[in-house]
């Protein structure tokens, strides 16, 4: 399925295919939905499905203009194009999903002390967009791509704060997955 959609669909970036993988919308949930709203979210994915397969499209962010650059969707036309596409090639035993992908958020809270002479208004501004950049690279020019999984080390983010050249030390470092 997946190296069928790159061929077919120069738009979409990265395909996963998700075997015996549901996804199950909750209550008031938007089917096909990006996530981005409210009436999008509280569906969950059912990992134990014989018979379903969940296809997960990113779009390529080239020549794009993206509602939220941090978290990349696939317009809803497109995944029903895919679906479309799969459905005449697909068996009669599978039942096919096409979604956008659940892009996982984190927030971070520390305290902060900057390097003697830096202002203590601007620096941690800077310091906020250089987290955000560091965390979606996707979202800004010369970066990098979205990928599939992957895994955020808290020891890795105070890292990065640390080796910033106005930040003398950070204490009370504190990472929340939302």
């Amino acid at each position: 399925y997946e190296r069928l959609i790159l061929e077919a669909f120069p738009q979409v970036y990265k395909v996963k295919c998700l075997n015996h993988t549901y996804y199950e919308p909750g209550e008031g949930t938007v089917e096909g939905c990006g996530g981005t709203t409210d009436a999008c979210s509280g569906g969950i994915y059912r990992e134990l499905a014989p018979g379903h397969v969940t296809i997960v499209a990113i779009p390529s962010l080239e020549k794009q203009n993206l509602r939220d650059p941090l978290k990349p969707f696939t317009s809803l036309g497109v995944l029903e194009e895919i679906k479309a596409f799969l459905e005449a090639r697909r068996s009669c035993f599978a039942q096919l999903h096409v979604k956008n992908p659940q892009f996982e958020e984190v927030r971070v809270r520390f305290s902060l002390r900057l390097h003697d002479g830096f202002d203590e208004t601007f620096y941690p501004n800077l310091l906020k967009q250089a987290i955000t950049r560091f965390l979606s690279p996707w979202a800004f020019a010369g970066g990098g791509m979205p990928s599939f999984g992957g895994t955020i080390y808290r020891s890795v983010l105070i890292t990065f704060v640390e080796e910033q050249p106005y930040v003398d030390y950070v204490t009370d470092f504190q990472l929340f997955h939302d």
